[in-house]
């Protein structure tokens, strides 16, 4: 596991939201605490079939703002997923609610620009998980920040 100290304080994070006038779903039992959603973002209408993700207009700035996003500790991990046919993204997110996501989300300037739309947000139990992910996901972060 990552160190107490790397983690995100989901007490701040939620004063931080409430101040933003951001509040977890009505009737949210475990209202201000930290947890994880799956996230797919697909291709929205001012995508390009034609050019490949990394061409598409914004891109520095779309990766830029997931990459601050990572190192807050709002996005886990994130990356493209399916056969490229239609471009989808999987992102894991550590965060107290989906109106919290979606609020993160309107900053992003592929969503801002319709590059890409969230086509679903559901929360994530894990029940089962290893370690050794940690070191994995520590190496993805310092080689790709």
């Amino acid at each position: 596991m990552a160190p107490a100290s790397s983690r995100l304080d989901p007490g701040k994070a939620y004063l931080f939201l409430l101040r933003e006038g951001i509040e977890p779903l009505e009737g949210d039992a475990d209202r201000g605490r930290m947890t994880y959603f799956v996230v797919i973002n697909e291709q929205g209408p001012a995508w390009v079939s034609s050019r490949v993700m990394r061409d598409q207009e914004g891109w520095n700035e779309h990766a830029a703002y997931v990459n601050g996003l990572v190192r807050e500790g709002f996005v886990v991990m994130a990356g493209p997923v399916g056969d490229g046919s239609i471009h989808r993204a999987l992102l894991i997110i550590n965060a107290v609610s989906e109106a919290a996501i979606r609020a993160r989300f309107e900053e992003d300037p592929w969503i801002r620009t319709g590059i890409l739309h969230t086509a679903r947000i559901d929360p994530w139990k894990i029940l089962a998980s290893d370690d050794r992910l940690d070191a994995v996901l520590a190496e993805i972060t310092r080689t790709n920040l």
